[in-house]
């Protein structure tokens, strides 16, 4: 199996030009997969009363953050920052999808 070097270094170089747009369409897929099941894990594993750190999401400020688990809702968790109002969160509270989260 070719490294992770090699496989760079070949699509860089244009070694894979005419499959450029699959490649690409088969990376994007592979992203979606692995969010869907860190989202079903999270929604799984993650309860209320939880702490989290925010690891993705917009605005991109948001990143990096902790708070509690609040509520849970079918594919969403609500999170109460816990150093309260931020930008545009006036509540200090956040309705974040699950694969944006991180237990602590």
């Amino acid at each position: 199996m070719p490294t992770f070097t090699e496989i760079t270094h070949d699509i860089l170089t244009g070694r894979h030009d005419d499959e450029i747009d699959r490649i690409a369409l088969a990376v994007n897929e592979r992203r979606k997969r692995i969010r869907r099941q860190t989202a079903a894990r999270n929604m799984a594993v993650l309860q209320v009363g939880d702490a989290v750190r925010i690891i993705g999401g917009r605005p991109q400020y948001i990143q990096g953050l902790t708070g509690k688990i609040v509520e849970k809702r079918q594919s969403k968790l609500i999170v109460q920052l816990h150093d309260g109002p931020i930008g545009k969160f006036r509540s200090g509270k956040i309705v974040c999808h699950a694969e944006l989260l991180e237990r602590m």
